[in-house]
């Protein structure tokens, strides 16, 4: 065996993540589930529509949101048990790359294109990403995750008309006589009530 010459670059193919295609959607079951992925090694398919309001392109984003940076997407299916409100949410992801991504969800059994868009929103730091969108019972639902090519990720899906609070109130340490603000943020069917106690 030859030797090999010090400091020689190597470079090894990974693979895509086995949802990388539309039609190698992972399926999720289950009225609640959550769910973790990757964005490692993804790509774009031909005829993909891109989260973007550019000229001539099919616009899901009233504002765009660095369409350019979109180079990779993964694919779920997730079926709708019963009818009613339906809630996307994002626990966490790679806030380095993956907030330049979005989160936008389909109906069809085909790659989609604008005319089967349901609900979408993208991923930015400061805020706290989901998605609520009204569900029909026994329709599927197909999930994208959009981003840069290195971005880890975990989701939930959940079916409820009860709300979910998506952000808790934060501690708040206050002098004698003096104010604070408390506040929540929720996803559902309004109106949305929240009981403190102190």
């Amino acid at each position: 065996m030859g030797a090999i010459p010090f400091g020689e670059a190597f470079s090894f193919a990974q693979s895509a993540p086995l949802n990388d295609d539309f039609e190698n959607r992972i399926v999720l079951t289950g009225s609640s589930v959550t769910f973790t992925g990757t964005l490692q090694n993804a790509t774009m398919q031909p005829g993909e529509p891109r989260a973007e309001s550019s000229s001539g392109s099919f616009s899901v984003w009233p504002h765009g949101y660095y369409g350019l940076r979109q180079n990779s997407s993964v694919w779920y299916s997730w079926a709708a048990s019963t009818s009613g409100p339906v809630t996307l949410e994002v626990l966490n992801f790679s806030t380095n790359d993956f907030k330049l991504g979005a989160l936008d969800v389909w109906t069809g059994t085909n790659l989609p294109s604008g005319s089967n868009f349901v609900a979408g929103i993208s991923l930015d730091i400061g805020r706290h990403p989901f998605i609520t969108f009204s569900a029909n019972s026994g329709t599927t639902y197909q999930l994208r995750v959009v981003g840069t090519n290195y971005g880890d990720f975990k989701l939930s899906i959940t079916e409820t008309n009860k709300p979910i609070i998506v952000v808790q109130p934060f501690s708040r340490t206050v002098s004698t006589n003096g104010s604070v603000f408390f506040g929540v943020v929720a996803a559902g069917n309004p109106p949305f009530s929240q009981p403190f106690s102190y």
